[in-house]
């Protein structure tokens, strides 16, 4: 009984004193995770280098985390520096007043833009605000129905004479209701007149803009100013949540990343200098069959070198080629649109094409120039996008692949818990699941073989 109430004293203080650990270690959850993605990955070169060197461990584990910072942290430093110079040089100096005149070029060029637009929206904004006080059981002024009343009438001046000239009888028909409103003593005979007022005015921008459904299409094209910042703050407000916060902590965030890269580079180190030592004594410690923490790590080992290997090398081909391919059709900013080429193409489905089509749109509709729009469309499509199953073909050769959908799923999820590592950590994640289900399965099997 003595020995029972001490294993349990023992086990629920190893459970408190391990979600402590757990605590001090989550913080630095990130770059010991990805040193011993590196680790792994440059292990074949190591134990090359601790040969040579006739097996002084400490040297040869001091070169090869050197290596690891001069091929992967030093250009990766250097070509985000160079992104960010880029899009600052882009903001300052960009030439974004022309895009609203072109879009409005656009939309006249394709029949989608709205005829008299200044008086419309003067006209819609009136209409509106009184609509918009007789659903809240206000009294709608004189003075809003004067200010709507003056709207119609100069945007029945505007239309005298033009090939619009056909619709100027429902517009002062709608006029004509908002005097009677005006004149009116009672408040529901006053509301009743408004609303045969609006709706002449509604049956007016149908048959301005072709019909009910095209003019659906024209105010969506033709967004208003309040639309168009909502649209921004939705923008802004996604892009909060689901990229890396740059703006007031960017100090902050630059401190947390040198420190990360500091701590990485040393587990680098340290996981080369004395990592079979660190997994001998894990083995000892965990309750798990020696055979089966053997397979895990294996299996860790396999997994870890075929999907960051596929996936980074899979990325970095199609930055690569999207750079040259932007370069040669004249696009600016060719590093920073590498750099996100890179980011996007790790994400499956989306891809590389979340760049190079925006590109290609902005060169046809903005730049326009139609054949360098559609020289990337051709070679984007062809060459950039179909990389990535070249890549991971040759690199992964029958190792454990993905579902689509699986992978999605699991880089979107990953992404959402961990932040942009979980790129990388939402597919290991699932496949060392994987792995562990076979395991539990062939001991369930053994189990039931057993007992026959």
């Amino acid at each position: 009984m003595y020995r029972w109430a001490s294993f349990v004293v023992l086990v629920l203080t190893i459970v408190v004193i391990g979600v402590l650990f757990f605590r001090i270690l989550s913080g630095f959850f990130v770059p010991l995770f990805l040193a011993a993605i590196l680790a792994v990955v440059f292990h074949p070169l190591h134990g090359r280098l601790v040969d040579r060197m006739k097996g002084r461990r400490a040297l040869g584990a001091l070169l090869t985390t050197a290596i690891v910072a001069m091929v992967i942290v030093i250009p990766s430093v250097l070509i985000v520096t160079l992104a960010i110079l880029e899009g600052v040089a882009l903001i300052a100096h960009g030439d974004m007043d022309r895009v609203p005149n072109r879009l409005r070029e656009l939309r006249a060029e394709f029949g989608f833009a709205l005829p008299f637009e200044e008086e419309v929206r003067a006209a819609d904004a009136a209409l509106q605000g009184i609509m918009r006080s007789i659903r809240e059981r206000e009294v709608v002024s004189r003075r809003a129905i004067e200010t709507a009343s003056n709207s119609l009438r100069d945007l029945a001046h505007e239309l005298q004479g033009t090939d619009y000239d056909a619709l100027i009888p429902l517009l002062v028909e709608a006029r004509s209701e908002l005097r009677k409103a005006e004149r009116a003593d009672a408040r529901e005979d006053a509301e009743v007149f408004l609303i045969d007022a609006n709706r002449e005015y509604q049956n007016f921008r149908n048959e301005l803009s072709g019909g009910p459904i095209w003019r659906a299409a024209v105010d969506l094209l033709n967004p208003t100013e309040e639309v168009r910042r909502e649209w921004i703050s939705r923008l802004l407000s996604a892009a909060q949540t689901y990229l890396v916060p740059v703006g007031g902590a960017a100090a902050m965030f630059t401190l947390q990343s040198l420190f990360g890269l500091v701590i990485m580079l040393l587990s680098v180190y340290f996981f080369f200098y004395d990592g079979p030592s660190m997994i001998e004594t894990v083995m000892k410690l965990s309750p798990l069959d020696d055979r089966y923490e053997q397979e895990l790590i294996r299996d860790f080992a396999n997994i870890s070198r075929a999907v960051v290997i596929a996936t980074l090398l899979s990325a970095a081909v199609q930055g690569a080629l999207a750079g040259l391919g932007f370069q040669l059709a004249g696009v600016g900013s060719v590093f920073l649109l590498s750099l996100l080429t890179f980011l996007f193409a790790m994400v499956p489905f989306f891809g590389a094409a979340t760049v190079w089509v925006p590109v290609a749109i902005w060169l046809y509709f903005v730049n326009e120039r139609p054949w360098a729009a559609l020289s990337i469309a051709i070679y984007g499509g062809l060459i950039v996008s179909n990389a990535d199953n070249v890549v991971k073909l040759l690199v992964l050769h029958g190792q454990s692949r993905l579902h689509p959908l699986l992978a999605l799923i699991s880089v979107l999820g990953g992404v959402r818990a961990l932040g942009p590592i979980g790129i990388l950590v939402g597919p290991m994640i699932v496949v060392c699941l994987q792995s562990l289900l076979n395991i539990l399965h062939r001991e369930l099997t053994s189990l039931d073989y057993k007992r026959t």
